[in-house]
C-alpha cells in the first residue's frame, strides 16, 4: 500500500512533463537565474556583458553587479551550474522539464525521510503525497527558480540528520557529515534554507535519549534538559559542521572573484550595491539583527521571567510591570515588534489586511478582501495548507520520536524567525513580492508538514478518514478549479475557511491529545481529515493552476516578442515589463537597458544615439494599460505590439 501510494504520487508529477515546456522568467529573479544559467552553459561562470556597462549605468541590470565591463549574477550559483547542461540540451523547457523531476525526486525523499522517522512506510508515503498535494511546493517548482532544488538537498540533508543521530560510532559522523555537506549545497541554490540548515546543525547537537551524559550539569526540572549537548552529539556536530564548511569552498571561492567577499551566504543587491527601491543602503542580515534586537530581548526578557517568577508572585508581578512599562514607554521597541508581529502574522495566517505599499502590481480589490497579484488571490501559509497549524502539537507527543521531532521543529522556526528579520523592509519586500502565495514560507512547510502528522498519528484512523479526505479534496480541487478567482465569495472562502478550520481542528487534537476521551479522538480525526481535503482541493484545483496560468501568459506574451524583434536589437524598459522578453534572446544579440538603474526615461537619450548609430532597432516595453510621454521632439514611438504595449522607438 505505502509503495503504491509513493507511485501514484510520482507518477502524478511526472504527467506533468509534457506540457512543462515553459520558457519564460516570471519575474526578474528567475531572468537573472536564466542569464547565470545561460552564461555558465556558454563560458562556465555566471557572468556576461550588456554593452560598455561602465560607461553607461542604465545598462546594468537588476540584480546583478558590476565588476569592469561584466556583470555577475549574484544569487546562489548552484542553480545556474546545476540547470546549465539542461539548458544546453534543450533550453529553457529543458529546465522546467528538469524542475518537475526534481519535484519527483523530492516527492521519494521526502517518504525516506518520514518513513524513517514515524518508522512506518505507510505513513511516510502519506507524508510525501500531502507534501506534494496540499502545499504550493509544486506551484513554486515550475518557477524558473532554485526553490524545488533548494527542497531536495535539505530533504538530503534532513535524512541524514536523522540517520546520524539514530545510530553510533562512526557511521553516525560520516552520516552527519554527509547531512551537513547537502546542507550547505541547499544554501548554495537558495539562501531562505540557511536559517533551516543552522537548525539542522543545532538538532545534530542536541542530545539524544539514551545517550551518555550531558557535558554540563542541569537542574532535573529545567524544561530542554533533554536538549543538553552530550560529548557523542558534540562530536555529531562537529562532523556536520565539517560537511558544511566542505559543502561551503566552491561558492565562497566563487564569491571571492564575483564580490571580492568570502562570505559564501551573503547574496543580493543590497548587500553589495543600494537598494533604491528600499531606500536603504544595505539589507544585510545585520541590518535586520540590529532592527529586530530590542523586540527578542524583550521576548526573551519575558519568557526568563515566566520561569524564574513562575512560583513567586510578588517577583512575577514586579518584573511584569517592568516589562509591560518598557513596551509601553520605548517607542523602538513598542514599533519594531509591532512590524516583526505584522511579517509574522502575514507569513503564518492572512496577508491580505496589510498593504503591499511598495508593489504597483499587488492591489486591494474594491471591497476590500484581501491582496491581489493581478486576478489571483495572495495567501499565507495555513491559507494554503491548513493541516500546518496542528506541527506546534507535535511537543505534546510522547515516545521515541520526541527527541528526533527537534530536526523537524528547528528548522522550521529558524525559518520563520528569519521571515520575522525582514521586518525593517517596506511591506511588499518583507514578504518578497508575493505571487499568490508567500513564497518564502514554502521552505518550512515540508518539515512542518512531518511534525503535523506526528502530532495527529495517535489519533483514531479508519479507512473512512483517508477517503474523506481524498474525495472531499478532489471535490473541493473540481469545484475551484480556475485560474482565476475574481469572485468575493471564492476570495472569502480561500482566505477564512482554512483558517476557520485549522482552528477548530487545533482545539479537537489539543483536547485529544493525552486523553482517552473517544469523542475528541473521533472529532479530532474528522477535522484533520477535513484540513486535509481543504489542502488538496486548494492547492490541486487553485494555487498550482493560478501559477501555471501565470507561466503559459509569459510564454505567449514570450512568443509574441519574439516573432518580431529582429536578431539584433536593443530593448528599454522596466525590469518587471521587459523580464519577460530577456529570457528567450539567447540566439541574438540584445543589448537592453533596466530603468530601475536610472533616473528613468530622461536618462538613456545617449544610448538611443548610440543604438541608433550602430543601426540596432530599439524597442521599449511599457506595462500593460499605461502611456508612454515622449520627451524628445526628434524621436518617433510605435506602437508595434499593441497586446503587449511594445513601442519601436526611431530617432528622426
Amino acid at each position: 500500500m505505502a509503495y503504491a501510494l509513493l507511485a501514484l504520487v510520482v507518477f502524478g508529477i511526472l504527467a506533468l512533463l509534457p506540457q512543462a515546456t515553459w520558457h519564460s522568467a516570471l519575474s526578474c529573479d528567475s531572468r537573472t537565474h536564466i542569464e547565470m544559467m545561460r552564461a555558465v552553459a556558454d563560458h562556465g561562470l555566471p557572468d556576461y556583458t550588456n554593452g560598455p556597462v561602465s560607461r553607461f549605468p542604465e545598462l546594468q541590470a537588476r540584480w546583478n553587479l558590476r565588476d569592469g565591463n561584466r556583470l555577475w549574477g549574484t544569487y546562489p550559483p548552484l542553480f545556474a551550474y546545476s540547470m546549465a547542461p539542461f539548458f544546453r540540451l534543450g533550453g529553457l523547457p529543458a529546465v522546467s522539464r528538469a524542475n518537475v523531476v526534481l519535484l519527483a525526486v523530492f516527492a521519494m525523499l521526502m517518504f525516506a525521510v518520514a518513513s524513517r522517522f514515524f518508522r512506518d512506510r505507510l505513513w511516510g508515503s502519506v507524508a510525501a503525497a500531502l507534501i506534494v498535494f496540499s502545499t504550493p511546493i509544486p506551484a513554486t517548482s515550475i518557477d524558473m527558480s532554485p526553490y524545488i532544488l533548494a527542497d531536495v538537498l535539505f530533504a538530503g540533508a534532513s535524512y541524514f540528520t536523522l540517520v546520524g543521530t539514530q545510530i553510533t560510532g562512526r557511521r553516525a559522523l560520516v552520516a552527519a557529515s554527509f547531512a551537513g555537506f547537502l546542507g550547505a549545497l541547499s544554501v548554495t541554490a537558495h539562501l531562505l534554507t540557511f536559517p533551516m540548515v543552522v537548525g539542522l546543525l543545532a538538532a545534530a547537537g542536541a542530545g539524544q535519549p539514551g545517550e551518555s551524559h550531558p557535558v554540563i550539569s542541569i537542574p532535573s526540572n529545567f524544561p530542554f534538559r533533554g536538549w543538553i549537548p552530550s560529548p557523542t552529539s558534540l562530536f555529531r556536530a562537529a562532523s556536520f559542521s565539517g560537511g558544511l564548511l566542505i559543502g561551503f569552498v566552491p561558492v565562497a571561492t566563487l564569491n571571492a572573484i564575483r564580490f571580492h567577499s568570502l562570505n559564501p551566504i551573503s547574496y543580493g543587491p543590497c548587500p553589495w550595491r543600494s537598494c533604491a527601491e528600499t531606500g536603504q543602503d544595505k539589507q544585510h542580515i545585520v541590518d535586520m539583527a540590529i532592527y529586530a534586537a530590542p523586540a527578542l530581548l524583550w521576548v526573551a526578557a519575558v519568557v526568563a521571567t515566566i520561569w524564574i517568577a513562575r512560583r513567586r508572585a510578588r517577583l512575577a508581578a514586579v518584573a511584569g510591570t517592568v516589562l509591560v512599562a518598557a513596551f509601553v514607554l520605548l517607542p523602538v521597541l513598542r514599533i519594531h515588534a509591532w512590524h516583526m508581529g505584522r511579517v509574522a502574522w502575514g507569513n503564518l495566517f492572512d496577508v491580505g489586511m496589510l498593504d503591499m505599499d511598495a508593489s504597483p502590481v499587488i492591489t486591494h480589490p474594491a471591497d476590500g478582501i484581501g491582496n491581489m497579484f493581478g486576478p489571483w488571490l495572495i495567501r499565507s501559509l495555513l491559507q494554503c495548507t491548513p493541516l500546518l497549524a496542528l506541527a506546534p502539537f507535535a511537543a505534546k507527543v510522547s515516545g521515541a520520536g520526541r527527541g528526533y521531532a527537534r530536526i523537524f521543529g528547528l528548522p522550521a522556526f529558524l525559518g520563520l524567525l528569519a521571515l520575522m528579520l525582514r521586518a525593517n523592509q517596506p511591506t511588499a519586500f518583507a514578504f518578497g513580492f508575493p505571487i499568490v502565495v508567500l513564497r518564502y514560507t514554502t521552505p518550512m512547510t515540508a518539515p512542518l508538514m512531518i511534525l503535523a502528522l506526528h502530532a495527529i498519528r495517535s489519533l483514531h484512523w479508519s479507512r473512512g478518514h483517508g477517503a474523506l479526505a481524498a474525495i472531499v479534496g478532489l471535490a473541493i480541487g473540481i469545484v475551484c478549479w480556475n485560474d482565476y478567482d475574481t469572485t468575493l465569495t471564492e476570495r472569502a472562502f480561500f482566505l477564512y475557511a482554512p483558517l476557520l478550520v485549522a482552528a477548530l481542528t487545533a482545539l479537537a487534537v489539543w483536547r485529544a491529545l493525552g486523553r482517552d476521551a473517544s469523542f475528541w479522538n473521533r472529532t479530532a480525526a474528522t477535522l484533520a481529515s477535513a484540513c486535509i481535503a481543504l489542502g488538496i482541493g486548494i492547492n490541486v484545483g487553485f494555487t498550482f493552476p493560478a501559477v501555471r496560468a501565470i507561466r503559459i501568459g509569459g510564454d505567449v506574451r514570450t512568443d509574441v516578442v519574439m516573432r518580431t524583434l529582429p536578431p539584433r536589437v536593443a530593448i528599454v524598459g522596466y525590469g518587471g515589463d521587459i523580464d519577460t522578453a530577456l529570457a528567450e534572446l539567447e540566439d541574438r544579440d540584445v543589448e537592453y537597458a533596466d530603468l530601475y538603474e536610472s533616473t528613468g526615461w530622461a536618462s538613456i537619450m545617449e544610448l538611443i544615439d548610440r543604438w541608433t548609430a550602430e543601426g540596432r532597432p530599439i524597442f521599449a516595453f511599457l506595462a500593460w494599460n499605461s502611456d508612454l510621454k515622449n520627451q524628445w521632439p526628434n524621436v518617433d514611438f510605435e506602437l508595434v505590439i499593441p497586446t503587449e504595449n511594445v513601442f519601436r522607438i526611431r530617432k528622426r
